[in-house]
Formats: structure tokens, C-alpha cells, sequence
């Protein structure tokens, strides 16, 4: 017999299947685009360790390294886009405005194949259904499976899961859009949380794998799991108000997190508007299974860190909100791989200061880093 969440995600998943079909006459299909339903012709399946982490080498910047921008004709990043890999082959995700959400093919950054998987208007229709009181704005999102995306959606406090291949297929994946805004632990339809454009979701390489959240406005670290048996929504660390408190995950404190990422020596990497860098180490391996651990502080004094990104060699990737620069810590050491000078790279950002940027890694050890003010795409390469 069904339990009770599993009845409402059964409903759920009902509801997208609807919305797959009716899509065409909810949101209309542009120029160039399948319509509802279609196979979308671009994405890889991901490799079981396909997580956010240390898939792939980052590369080795000889700086000063100029980004080059990846042309796009039709997307409109809106207040809260970003972006992720697929976790194989040269293939990105882009959160869009309106509910709007991307596909495109960078295997040749300078004529990159461009798909929109999600047509604006279909999210804000679905959500209607279950309740919702605003209009959808999709943020931070990461390859789930080999058929799922999950993605944030901050304007109704929920995660949505997004068919990877059939276009216009949406699914209710975590949270209560009818009731926004909360705090609340428990059933995957009940969870209550409490988003912002920054936060961003992680998915751990178990299988199945699980989601991690950086539930900005609770302080709190969230982990999503869901099983044929059971599924829930708990409270890593944090979630008993702002803090930089270290120590064992059950009396640790978190200060407005907003970006998750993992190394390959299991630590997860958490960074938070208040400017610091935290570590959370397990008894298991954040990437195989959590069983507890200790918060650590691994640098303060940062300028609103967003989007980290770990690699193989343990370095760990992230830009500065408020100056526009993109950093990297290594053993023990802030720096900037793009310019000779780091002093001197605060006055010449490579990117908006104060926008909402992120960035992800492609199998080929590229950066790709989205800047949402202006919707623009760059590629780094090795």
C-alpha cells in the first residue's frame, strides 16, 4: 500500500503528465522549438557519479585569462537564472525567466545548439493547479538521474523535477507551493522552505542519489531522500537561526548558505552570503551516503561567495558576488586563476559586480559561468 507522500507524488507526477500533453495550448511553442511531449534532441545520460563535485579536472588557468562569450539568440536569464552540466557530454541546463528552462549543446562554445526544454507559462500553469499564489522564478537546478532534473523554484518555496528528454514535463519534487515560505521537516509534500535566488540544490552520487539544499533564509542545510520505502525531508545542520558556529552537525550554525559543492575526499562545501567558507566532513562520505559529521570554517572575509565548485585537485571555485571575480581556494589559500594580480582584479572584474552569477564544469574540464544581469554565457577554457 502507498503511503501518503508517495500518494501525492503519484498525483503530482499525474498532474505533469497532463501538463505535457496540454503545454502547446497553456504556453505555445516559439520558433525552432518541439512541441509538448517531443523528444528534446540534445543530453547525455550522466555516469552514476555524475554529482556536483569532483568529476572532472577544473583545469590549469595560465593567467590572465579572458572569458569568451557564448552567443545565444533566445535565452533571457530573468532575475534568478543559472546554470549546471549535464555531468556528460558538452551539454549545459539554464534556468530561464518566466519558467523558463534550456538546453544547449556547447561542444562547439562559439555555435552552441540551443533547445527550450521547458516553454514559459507551462510552470506558472502547473503550479496554479497545486495552489500557488505567485508566479514561478526557477533558480539554482542540478542533473538528478539519468531522466531528471531538480530545480529550485523561489518564488513558491518547492523543488520541481523537469524531464531531461520530453519537453514541457514537470513534477512536484519537494515542498508545499499553496503555503510558500516555511520551515517545517517531514513528508515531501508537507517540508516547508524558505528560498532565495542564490540557494541551490546538490545531488550526492547514492543511488538513489540524494538532494541537498542550501536553505538560505532557515540557515539550514536540508536533505532530500526518496526510496521505494520511504521518503523525507531533514535538517543536515543548522535551521536555529544565523550563525558561524563549527562543531558536530547537530549543535553547528550556518549564516545565510547559499552554495553546495563536494570534493573527492568526501567533504562537503557550503558557502554563505555572510562571506564564509564552511566544510562539512561525514562519518560515511557526503557523496555516498551521510552519517553525520563536524561544520568547519575554512575562510572568512570572503565578498559573498556564490556557486562553488570543487575539482579533482581539491580546488574549490567560486565568484564573488560583489566584486565580480572568480576565486579559488587551494590548500589554504584564496586566489584569482584569471589574473596575474588578485589585488588588482577587484578593480577589473571579469563579471557584474553584484549579480547573480553562476557556474558549472563541463566533462572537458571547461568553466562555463552565467551572468544573470545580463544573461550572458562565458566559456573558460582549460
Amino acid at each position: 500500500m502507498l503511503s501518503s507522500d508517495e500518494m501525492g507524488l503519484l498525483s503530482a507526477r499525474s498532474g505533469a503528465l497532463f501538463l505535457a500533453v496540454a503545454a502547446g495550448v497553456l504556453g505555445g511553442c516559439r520558433e525552432g522549438e518541439g512541441s509538448a511531449g517531443e523528444a528534446v534532441s540534445i543530453g547525455v545520460l550522466p555516469s552514476p557519479s555524475g554529482a556536483n563535485g569532483c568529476v572532472a579536472s577544473a583545469g590549469v588557468f595560465a593567467a590572465p585569462v579572458t572569458p569568451t562569450v557564448v552567443p545565444l539568440a533566445g535565452y533571457d536569464a530573468g532575475l534568478a537564472g543559472q546554470v549546471t552540466a549535464a555531468g556528460e557530454g558538452e551539454v549545459l541546463y539554464l534556468t530561464a525567466a518566466d519558467g523558463g528552462l534550456w538546453a544547449i549543446d556547447v561542444s562547439d562554445p562559439s555555435a552552441p545548439i540551443e533547445e527550450s526544454l521547458v516553454t514559459p507559462g507551462v510552470i506558472d500553469a502547473y503550479l496554479s493547479i497545486l495552489g500557488a499564489a505567485h508566479a514561478s522564478a526557477l533558480g539554482g537546478l542540478r542533473v538528478l538521474d539519468a531522466e531528471t532534473l531538480v530545480v529550485i523554484e523561489t518564488a513558491n518555496d518547492c523543488l520541481l523535477a523537469i524531464d531531461r528528454f520530453n519537453s514541457n514535463t514537470v513534477s512536484l519534487f519537494a515542498g508545499d507551493p499553496a503555503s510558500g515560505a516555511g520551515y517545517l521537516d517531514g513528508g515531501l509534500e508537507a517540508a516547508r522552505f524558505d528560498l532565495t535566488f542564490e540557494s541551490q540544490p546538490f545531488v550526492s552520487a547514492d543511488s538513489p542519489p540524494e538532494v541537498w539544499v542550501a536553505d538560505t533564509n532557515n540557515h539550514a542545510l536540508r536533505r532530500i531522500y526518496t526510496t521505494p520505502f520511504a521518503s523525507s525531508v531533514t535538517t543536515a545542520v543548522g535551521g536555529v537561526g544565523p550563525g558561524a558556529v563549527d562543531g558536530p552537525h547537530d549543535v553547528a550554525s550556518l549564516d545565510l548558505p547559499t552554495g553546495i559543492t563536494a570534493t573527492c575526499v568526501g567533504l562537503l562545501l557550503i558557502t554563505e552570503s555572510g562571506g564564509h567558507l564552511r566544510a562539512l566532513d561525514s562519518l560515511g562520505n557526503p557523496l555516498f551516503g551521510w552519517e553525520g559529521g563536524e561544520l568547519s570554517t575554512l575562510a572568512v572575509g570572503l565578498d559573498g561567495p556564490v556557486s562553488p565548485l570543487a575539482s579533482a585537485e581539491e580546488d574549490t571555485y567560486w565568484v564573488d558576488a560583489s566584486t565580480g571575480v572568480l576565486k579559488r581556494y587551494s590548500a589554504g589559500v584564496v586566489d584569482c586563476p584569471l589574473q596575474l594580480d588578485c589585488g588588482a582584479a577587484v578593480a577589473a572584474p571579469s563579471f557584474t559586480p553584484g549579480a547573480l552569477i553562476s557556474l558549472t564544469r563541463t566533462p572537458s574540464g571547461a568553466l562555463f559561468v552565467l551572468d544573470a544581469s545580463t544573461s550572458t554565457l562565458y566559456h573558460i577554457d582549460n
